[in-house]
């Protein structure tokens, strides 16, 4: 049933939004020791956050992997990293968000309505950009289908090449282009 890509859907946006919560926390002066005061390894099994006092510990011996934002006794750079944290919510949100869609679609036999949605070309040149490389990298057939417009942003072939930047595609955007998806989702059988 469509209730079932809509919950995936609603699940991707709360996972966007705490993405978002934490970027906030790592942008903020104040916080970032906070950010950084958990203990944090990547056992075989599970993640294990130990809180600073925690009498808790990771096992001598036991394979693990220490979470860390900096190489040893280097400082964090937030700022660099705050940065790169946000593409990367942007790139997943995407990503995630599409290929539930088209999944869904493709799998109930509803792939040509959705091919036939405004938003559907725009989102499939963003979501290829994003998560191959980060550039415009247009195949023959979507030189073809070029220019593609959706809500205002043109993606053209003078792009080609280029690094995605926030002109085409954006935080706001990927907000919008989920309340479509979502929509869309709710017409699906």
């Amino acid at each position: 049933m469509a209730d079932q890509v809509l919950g995936v859907l609603q699940t991707m946006r709360a996972n966007f939004s705490t993405g978002l919560f934490c970027w906030g926390l790592i942008k903020n002066p104040n916080t970032q020791a906070m950010v950084t005061s958990n203990e944090v390894f990547i056992l075989s099994d599970r993640i294990v956050a130990l809180r600073p006092g925690d009498s808790r510990k990771v096992v001598q011996g036991r394979p693990s992997y220490p979470v860390t934002l900096a190489a040893p006794g280097s400082p964090p750079d937030f700022e660099h990293i705050s940065r790169e944290f946000s593409k990367m919510l942007l790139r997943n949100f995407t990503l995630d968000c599409f290929e539930a869609v088209r999944d869904y679609a493709k799998t109930s036999g509803q792939l040509p309505l959705m091919r036939s949605q405004s938003w559907y070309h725009f989102a499939r040149l963003v979501r290829n950009a994003l998560t191959h490389d980060q550039c415009w990298n247009f195949k023959s057939d979507d030189l073809l289908l070029l220019p593609v417009t959706w809500n205002g942003k043109t993606i053209e072939a003078s792009l080609q090449g280029q690094e995605v930047k926030g002109t085409v595609y954006n935080w706001f955007d990927a907000c919008l282009l989920y309340s479509a998806m979502f929509d869309f989702g709710k017409t699906l059988k």
